[in-house]
């Protein structure tokens, strides 16, 4: 079984985040711009949209020249994407290390402007790449999940899971998604999120947002290498 890391994902989810006029969304623009400009290195794009947009629609958009990486901003929550390549031949750990280093420019952007950041989701979307030698993927998530006389001749297999965790100073929920149609390969997604019901009280610092992040990508790694024992 061969793995494809082929997005890496983080929410960071902002509150007190507001833009009241025009002007200050172009200035805004400008100072993100600057600050990520040896990430997102491409022509950043101010959405056409009034001031009063409800905060969860992106106001920004950034993207770096070669496509890779990508960053949605809006008022309640910012995405930070790395779109890998498919002839990309970085380890897992070195995708994840370059998803660090772009979130934590984010971050400091956002902490430098005192906006507060109160929950963190890191996700990244795997391929498992079935040998002949296992069969299709279907198959294979029956024989590995499901009792030999339960679900018979599926069309299509999806799996949700949640486990409690918790990085140390913060409860976490380890979410991943398992999903198989037929002639396609697994698809993993796992979803390594500070739990929503903490959002109120949370008011993460640089060091919060690390331990939170390299929990994540422990997690993440564990998931993807222990699969389908999990």
């Amino acid at each position: 079984m061969e793995t494809k890391i082929r997005k890496i994902q983080t929410a960071i989810f902002t509150r007190n985040f507001n833009i009241s006029n025009d002007l200050e969304r172009a200035g805004l623009l400008t100072e993100i711009h600057q600050h990520t400009n040896s990430i997102f290195n491409g022509t950043p794009t101010q959405l056409p949209i009034p001031n009063d947009t409800p905060p969860e629609f992106p106001r920004f958009i950034l993207n770096s020249m070669d496509g890779r990486f990508n960053c949605n901003i809006a008022l309640s929550r910012v995405d930070v994407f790395y779109n890998v390549s498919p002839t990309s031949t970085e380890s897992d750990s070195q995708l994840f290390e370059t998803q660090k280093t772009n979130i934590q420019n984010i971050f400091s952007f956002l902490l430098g402007k005192s906006i507060i950041i109160n929950r963190v989701g890191f996700i990244a979307a795997v391929e498992k790449i079935l040998s002949p030698e296992e069969g299709n993927s279907i198959d294979y998530l029956r024989n590995n999940f499901i009792r030999e006389d339960r679900f018979a001749s599926p069309k299509e297999l999806l799996f949700n899971y949640n486990r409690a965790g918790r990085s140390g100073n913060f409860e976490m929920n380890n979410l991943i998604t398992i999903n198989a149609k037929e002639n396609a390969n697994i698809v993993i997604q796992t979803d390594i999120n500070t739990v929503a019901e903490r959002m109120s009280e949370n008011n993460f610092n640089l060091d919060n947002f690390n331990e939170i992040v390299d929990y994540a990508v422990q997690e993440t790694q564990m998931f993807v290498d222990n699969f389908p024992n999990i």
